[in-house]
């Protein structure tokens, strides 16, 4: 890629908590996005309080390039789980950075949060039509962005089997296999199959 990266991402780090909810997204990696630092650095502040990793980024960009770069423990390329990112921003604005991430096949299933001045009903709009998994208007309520956030990855793991046991798909299969033979099934019953 010949994305340009800015030298300023603040990397923030955490250390252990007992609330299980914190434990749960202590495993959870959000790269922010807001140009404008004081917001960034509060916001980041914010998930990093709540148990998030947090990787806050100064333009779109360098959030595509970090989005991309982290590697897990076997070196495989590691996610985000979630993407927070304001929406009027210089240069690559948060629209602009949305549709990449849409068109990237790799980033293409992150969760998307924008946000966005109050009254721009438009750039919400737009956003939602672009593929944003949800919207916040500032000034918001901290709590909100966290249970926008928490949201969106559960949905997103949810919709792609990270929440699913094998012993789930063993039931389910057996669930089938009933239904199939009891309704339908090798000319048993009123069968269609």
């Amino acid at each position: 890629d010949d994305i340009e990266v800015s030298s300023s991402v603040d990397e923030f780090q955490y250390e252990s908590q007992d609330d299980p909810m914190w434990r749960k997204r202590s495993e959870c990696w959000v790269v922010l996005v807001d140009d404008e630092e004081a917001i960034r650095k509060a916001v980041g502040q914010l998930l990093f309080d709540r148990g998030y990793q947090v990787t806050a980024c100064p333009d779109g960009p360098t959030a595509l390039k970090i989005a991309k770069s982290k590697k897990d423990s076997e070196g495989a390329t590691r996610l985000p789980d979630c993407v927070v990112s304001d929406i009027r921003m210089p240069g690559m604005d948060g629209l602009q950075l949305l549709k990449r991430i849409r068109e990237d096949e790799t980033l293409v299933e992150v969760p998307v949060v924008l946000l966005t001045a109050k009254g721009m009903t438009q750039d919400r709009i737009e956003g939602y039509r672009a593929g944003a998994d949800s919207y916040l208007p500032k000034p918001f309520d901290p709590e909100e962005l966290v249970a926008i956030v928490d949201g969106a990855i559960e949905r997103h793991e949810s919709l792609n089997g990270a929440n699913i046991s094998v012993d789930d798909l063993k039931k389910d299969l057996d669930e089938i296999k009933y239904l199939l033979l009891e309704k339908g099934g090798g000319g048993v019953g009123n069968g269609f199959v």
